[in-house]
C-alpha cells in the first residue's frame, strides 16, 4: 500500500512537472504569439505609413513635371519678350533716325529759304 502510494506520489508529481512544462512553453509560445501580433500590428502601420508615402511620392513626381512644365512655358515666353523688346528697340532706333534726318532736311530747307530770302 506505501508502494502503491510512493508510485502514485511519483506519478502525480510526473504529471504535475508535465503540466509545469506545458505551461512554461505555453506561456513561451503565447509570448511568441503575442510578439509577433505586435510585429503585425507594426507591419500594418508601416504599410500605411508606405501607402501614405508613396501617394506622396506620385504628388511629388506630379507637381515636380508641372514645375518643369511651367519653367519651360516662362522660358519660352520670356524668350518671345526678348525678340519683342529687340524689335522694339530697333523701330524706336529707326524712328529716332528718321525724325532726325526729317528734322535736318527741315533745318536745311529752313536754311534754304534764308538763302533764298536774303539774295
Amino acid at each position: 500500500m506505501v508502494q502503491e502510494e510512493t508510485q502514485q506520489n511519483k506519478l502525480i508529481e510526473k504529471m504535475t512537472d508535465s503540466v509545469n512544462s506545458l505551461n512554461v512553453n505555453f506561456a513561451r509560445v503565447e509570448g511568441k504569439i503575442d510578439a509577433a501580433l505586435e510585429l503585425k500590428k507594426d507591419v500594418g502601420m508601416l504599410s500605411e505609413k508606405l501607402d501614405v508615402l508613396k501617394v506622396g511620392h506620385v504628388t511629388a513626381v506630379n507637381e515636380l513635371k508641372d514645375a518643369k512644365d511651367d519653367i519651360q512655358i516662362l522660358f519660352r515666353k520670356s524668350k518671345e519678350r526678348e525678340q519683342k523688346a529687340d524689335s522694339d528697340r530697333k523701330w524706336v532706333v529707326g524712328a529716332i533716325i528718321s525724325l532726325c534726318g526729317l528734322g535736318l532736311t527741315v533745318i536745311g530747307l529752313g536754311v534754304a529759304v534764308i538763302n533764298m530770302l536774303i539774295k
